[in-house]
């Protein structure tokens, strides 16, 4: 009866094969990894920060003029032109049109 091998893993590390170059490298890049996430970390620290700093300053302003009143608009009967009611004549016309007219 034939029983099955068993193969030999050699990419497992052993405690053999596992140096101190290796161990050194796995240090330097958990290192390196901690220091990037802090990084990222303070900069978005840093940019919401500076946000709500804007969106206070903005917040903050008295001097904002106020918005101007919604005009209404008609269709100026000769041309076709849309402008406030205001300047239409009585015709329906702009001034263009008045003076264009016989």
């Amino acid at each position: 009866m034939n029983l099955p091998v068993q193969a030999k893993h050699s990419h497992r590390y052993t405690f053999t094969t596992f140096t101190k170059k290796h161990f050194v490298k796995s240090i330097i890049s958990e290192t390196n990894m901690s220091l990037l996430i802090r990084v990222f970390f303070l900069a978005a620290v840093v940019w919401l920060l500076y946000r709500a700093y804007i969106r206070w300053q903005t917040g903050n302003r008295g001097d904002t003029p106020p918005q101007d009143a919604l005009q209404t608009v008609a269709r100026c009967e000769g041309c076709g032109v849309y402008l406030p009611v205001q300047t239409l004549s009585p015709l329906g016309r702009c001034g263009a049109c008045e003076q264009k007219r016989p």
